[in-house]
């Protein structure tokens, strides 16, 4: 028995439009007009088959020849595959190397009148000119073999071809199983034995599973002919999931596809090659399916149509934080994702929502706790809906409707632009009809590395006046599990409390440069005291300016207008900042780019700041040079006020505000300041 390969169109599709094409040009008797030779002087070798009619009767396992000549000549043989035959292979090569054919041949059925019907086996056309050794499935009895040259356009009268075909029985003894009709059934923790036998084999095997269920298919198969792959397909036909090893000809294959499946019912594990062209039938394989408990107790919550509520009922945007909404799940097996639905209301037109995922370790040993962290690195997405995409199935929302030529264009919307010119959708089409849109995804760090740290992962980011968002959790990279360890998932929602957002351009991502022309178009313009005149209008009980930063990557921008158009003068920026986990930040920006500021206080980001007051410029003793030249002038000009902060990590808070207060302390250049040749400036 000899390793087969073989398209995958094997049995229902090996007809394929190339080949059926070029075996339709001469069909039953199209071939020899004449057997005049195109050489003077050559003849082509008669032979008396011609056509299906006079098929030559042609013995298994024996050798016969013949002659591809003229153009369009077709031979045709009638072979028997005797009672128990489930294979049949199929040898032809013409004699040596230089012939202008490229011999092919074709394996069918014979119909009720006794000609060619259904094509059962072919030879796949990327081994077309090379000498073919093939291994059809077929059932026991006769059939017609047609040779040909592949393109009817080329002939040889001087090398013979050399035809064998041989009948074998199927070593795989589950067969027929090609489909879910003759799917063979497969109790939990059985093993079944196999073979892919020809090209375009499959064996199916059908496995009913529990609510509750988690589904684990293992297949073990020494090196062979072909790259195996074993998949798991539903009741309707659809795919569920696959693995596959593309190594499976040069090392063996022991692969495990787990899976959380959709929800109760009959499933199929699929085996078969890689890409249905190859087999090699003395290479059995065992597999081995399991169907064990979920210990989840939301499965299935694999989809927002079956989102586990994190609330009944609408949680409302107030002053203070909501009570926090809690489940419990698991990672059960590579791929599973659990979605969350938490509907709000009053958020408009802009809250805030905070979320944390975090593992229970309490329990685990040292070898567990590296195995978690060595596995799973816990992931919380949070998806919104986009009103503007409609939708009615998933494949409706790779990309949402609204167009973008950069990312900023996407804000809200992951900051993902698409080459093809709109903004990436989250791919999940939501119960309101509309596609989901991912805000925000985030990661626990330290999950892929041995050593300490928290099994948390957590994220704040504002509402956008949504009525309803999800969160989804799942590991980072969808390969891992810990179907015995239970997360605890979490989420708040509360009005935004600083009264001047949205004050920037939301991103998602931490930036090492921030976009100034595009942030500062949502800079909120603030006053500037003049505190010299006669009636000084200094900073005072109601001059402050008062924010916070609220969620994660929240930037405050403000800007002021010139304070002194045409002239020099000097500022002062009075601030006082809460204490909290937020280590501020103080900038200024001016002409599109960064001017001067810095990190306020330690700038050690210590878990929690302590409360700091004090100013940047003035004309006292010690104090900085801030300033307005002069030369600054048009009406396009502003200066830029940015709160953040420090970027290296992502604290925020809500409760930790900030407010702060600017002046105009002198009508001229005044020191610290000096009067340059190029205008007002820091000596």
């Amino acid at each position: 028995m000899t390793r087969g390969r073989i398209a995958w169109w094997g049995v229902a599709g090996l007809a394929l439009a190339s080949l059926l094409l070029g075996w339709a040009g001469c069909g039953d008797g199209g071939a020899d007009a004449s057997d005049t030779s195109p050489t003077p002087g050559a003849e082509c070798a008669r032979d008396p088959s011609n056509d299906s009619s006079e098929a030559v009767a042609l013995a298994l396992d024996s050798e016969v020849t013949g002659y591809l000549c003229p153009i369009e000549d077709v031979d045709w043989y009638r072979v028997d595959t005797g009672a128990s035959a489930g294979l049949l292979r199929v040898r032809l090569a013409v004699d040596g190397e230089l012939s202008p054919v490229e011999p092919s041949y074709a394996v069918y059925r014979i119909d009720g009148d006794g000609g060619p019907g259904e094509v059962v086996g072919a030879p796949p056309a990327t081994l077309l000119g090379q000498a073919l050794d093939e291994v059809h499935c077929v059932s026991p009895g006769s059939y017609l073999v047609a040779v040909r040259d592949d393109g009817d356009d080329a002939q040889d009268f001087r090398r013979p071809y050399r035809l064998t075909v041989s009948a074998s029985p199927n070593p795989d003894t589950a067969e027929p199983n090609d489909d879910a009709a003759g799917a063979t059934p497969l109790a939990s923790g059985a093993a079944a034995h196999g073979a892919i036998s020809c090209g375009g084999d499959e064996d199916w095997f059908a496995v009913d599973l529990a609510a509750g269920q988690l589904v684990r298919a293992r297949l073990e198969l020494d090196v062979a002919g072909f790259d195996p792959t074993v998949r798991l397909v539903d009741a309707a036909g659809e795919l569920v999931g696959l693995r596959d090893n593309p190594s499976g000809r040069v090392s063996p294959t022991d692969i495990e596809l787990a899976l959380v499946p959709p929800g109760p019912g009959r499933y199929y594990v699929v085996v078969g090659d890689d890409d249905g062209r190859d087999a090699d039938p003395e290479a059995e394989y065992t597999l081995t399916v399991t169907a064990a408990v979920d210990d989840d107790p939301n499965e299935p919550n694999h989809h927002p149509d079956v989102a586990t509520p994190l609330a009944t009922s609408a949680d409302a945007c107030g002053a203070a934080a909501g009570a926090w909404r809690e489940e419990h799940g698991t990672i059960g097996a590579p791929g599973d994702n659990d979605w969350y639905r938490l509907p709000v209301t009053g958020c408009a037109p802009q809250g805030l929502l905070e979320a944390e995922v975090e593992y229970d370790v309490a329990g685990l040993d040292a070898a567990a706790l590296a195995a978690l962290r060595r596995d799973v690195q816990l992931a919380v997405t949070f998806v919104r809906a986009h009103r503007g995409s409609p939708c009615q199935v998933d494949s409706d929302c790779q990309a949402l409707a609204k167009t973008c030529q950069n990312s900023w264009d996407c804000s809200g919307l992951f900051n993902a632009c698409r080459p093809d010119g709109f903004c990436a959708g989250a791919a999940v089409c939501l119960p309101e009809g509309v596609c989901g849109a991912n805000v925000i995804q985030r990661r626990e760090m330290g999950g892929a590395v041995a050593g300490p740290g928290p099994e948390t992962v957590r994220l704040s980011a504002p509402l956008f006046g949504d009525e309803v968002v999800y969160l989804r959790v799942a590991d980072f990279q969808s390969d891992g599990a810990a179907p015995g360890v239970s997360y605890r998932v979490r989420a708040r929602v509360r009005a935004e409390p600083d009264a001047n957002e949205p004050s920037n351009v939301y991103a998602p991502e931490l930036l090492e440069s921030f976009p100034t022309g595009i942030q500062a178009s949502a800079a909120k313009p603030v006053p500037v005291h003049d505190c010299t005149g006669l009636t000084p209008d200094c900073c005072g009980p109601d001059t402050w300016v008062e924010g916070e930063i609220s969620y994660e990557n929240d930037l405050d921008w403000y800007r002021y207008d010139h304070p002194c158009p045409g002239e020099d003068c000097n500022l002062r920026l009075v601030y006082e900042l809460g204490g909290g986990p937020v280590d501020f930040v103080v900038s200024f920006y001016r002409e599109g780019g960064l001017w001067f500021g810095g990190v306020v206080g330690p700038g050690s980001e210590a878990a929690t700041q302590s409360a700091l007051s004090g100013h940047y410029g003035g004309v006292g003793p010690g104090d900085s040079c801030l300033y307005a030249f002069s030369g600054h002038e048009g009406a396009d000009y502003t200066y830029q006020i940015v709160f953040r902060d420090l970027a290296t990590v992502r604290d925020w808070s809500p409760e930790q505000g900030y407010r702060f207060c600017l002046e105009k302390v002198s009508t001229e250049c005044a020191a610290p300041c000096e009067l340059f040749e190029n205008g007002c400036g820091v000596p």
